[in-house]
């Protein structure tokens, strides 16, 4: 098998076009092996830093894209062919841009809205939220949707349209957990509050100088306990795992629950 005489000579078009194909394939596996280092370093830091993965995610993302950028600019550069085409070259990627940009409105404003939440962070990855009657975890945040894991399915929304919907976010650390415990009149109520407070201060994910447990309500059908409390984990999973504690535990004093 022979190769043509010109395929060397990077005067030749043959010569330019085996150049740019090798510094296309060079640049794209340098990607890919920084991509999956990233990966496995950031995962690994998210955990023992404790915070979340989310912006970590885009740090990668953001690195892979300027190591094709700097393969560009690189490859431009070196070859004089490039260089004396990048005028024209800038100019064309100008114009086609602007005709893009008017085609790609909906895109562009997905990629806007996931900047903005990367840097506002109402939520980020493994955060449990409710969205349009769907609850569900984060599980991706790209520059032009969101993954979310409902309970039978992925739902995949815009940025664009997440950024102007309410979206409720259970695992927000800031804010207090409330558990609402409703009791009959001819129950204990002495009982029923340190019952409450017991096994709220068992619970592991509960930060113990936050529990505060008060009657909320009274009604004609009973007493309304509500016990109050800051979560080191998620507040949805503290709630719901609390509250069958407490409702097995009152059950088991023959506490009557309304």
């Amino acid at each position: 098998m022979t190769f043509p005489n010109d395929l060397y000579d990077l005067n030749s078009t043959a010569g330019l076009l085996l150049r740019v194909l090798l510094f296309a394939v060079v640049t794209i596996i340098i990607a890919q092996v920084i991509e999956r280092l990233l990966e496995r370093y950031l995962r690994q830091a998210s955990i023992r830093l404790k915070v979340s993965p989310t912006k970590y995610l885009v740090l990668r993302r953001l690195v892979v894209a300027g190591v094709y950028v700097t393969g560009v600019i690189i490859l431009i550069y070196s070859t004089p062919q490039l260089q004396s085409l990048s005028i024209a070259i800038f100019t064309s990627v100008s114009i086609i841009g602007i005709i893009v940009g008017i085609a790609a409105q909906s895109t562009i404003s997905n990629v806007i809205a996931g900047i903005a939440i990367v840097v506002f962070k109402p939520f980020g990855v493994g955060d449990f939220v409710t969205l349009r009657g769907e609850s569900g975890f984060v599980e991706d945040i790209t520059f032009r949707h969101t993954v979310i894991r409902i309970l039978d399915a992925h739902m995949i929304v815009p940025n664009s349209a997440i950024t102007n919907e309410v979206v409720f976010n259970h695992s927000d650390h800031n804010i207090e957990a409330r558990l609402d415990i409703r009791v009959s009149y001819d129950s204990d109520l002495g009982l029923t509050k340190q019952i409450i407070q017991q096994e709220a201060q068992k619970a592991a994910e509960v930060e113990q100088g936050t529990i505060n447990v008060v009657v909320s309500k009274t009604d004609e059908q009973g007493v309304t306990f509500s016990l109050i409390f800051r979560s080191e984990g998620s507040p949805f999973d503290s709630v719901n795992n609390l509250r069958e504690a407490i409702v097995l535990r009152l059950l088991s004093e023959n506490v009557t629950l309304r």
